[in-house]
């Protein structure tokens, strides 16, 4: 196992369109029952295990598991950061910049309506604003016993986003 202090930095340029993190993301598994906080997680060190493959079920378990990566935007642009899924007990997101909380992420579930959901959409994941030139770590924490995830995460342009969805959503109304 190697244990992350800093992960590479994943960047994005301008029409970069869509972006699979397939490396250089980390993971944290809590112990099952226990909720730890950002405040609790920022405070560790050397808990994060780079993850070695490039796609993997995870959250299949009664703990909840933690995913971290860096991200730094050549241009300031929205992210969405899509996670693929479609079941998650408990989810939520935080943006950090060294060491502490810039942006915390509305959390939700599967029992969210889609029309309170940061993403009008059934897919679990966050729209993020980066500003030029800065580098930030996204943690997310997802609980879930009866799902799985699956990586890699997604990165994509919102249009790119939105557009796909709109697609997918259209091919499925028939």
């Amino acid at each position: 196992l190697t244990f992350a202090q800093s992960p590479d930095v994943i960047i994005l340029k301008k029409g970069f369109h869509s972006k699979f993190i397939n490396k250089n993301f980390y993971l944290y598994d809590e112990a099952v029952g226990k909720k730890e906080t950002i405040s609790e997680i920022l405070n560790k060190t050397n808990v994060f295990v780079e993850s070695k493959t490039m796609a993997a079920s995870y959250f299949a378990n009664y703990a909840g598991h933690w995913i971290k990566f860096n991200l730094k935007s050549e241009v300031s642009q929205d992210v969405i950061i899509d996670l693929g899924v479609f079941s998650i007990d408990e989810f939520e997101g935080y943006l950090v910049q060294n060491n502490e909380v810039i942006q915390a992420l509305n959390p939700y579930n599967w029992q969210t309506p889609i029309t309170q959901r940061p993403l009008k959409t059934e897919k679990f994941g966050y729209q993020i604003s980066l500003p030029k030139h800065q580098t930030f770590t996204v943690y997310i924490r997802a609980k879930s016993p009866k799902g799985s995830l699956r990586l890699p995460i997604t990165l994509s342009e919102t249009t790119v986003f939105f557009k796909n969805e709109t697609k997918k959503v259209l091919f499925f109304s028939y």
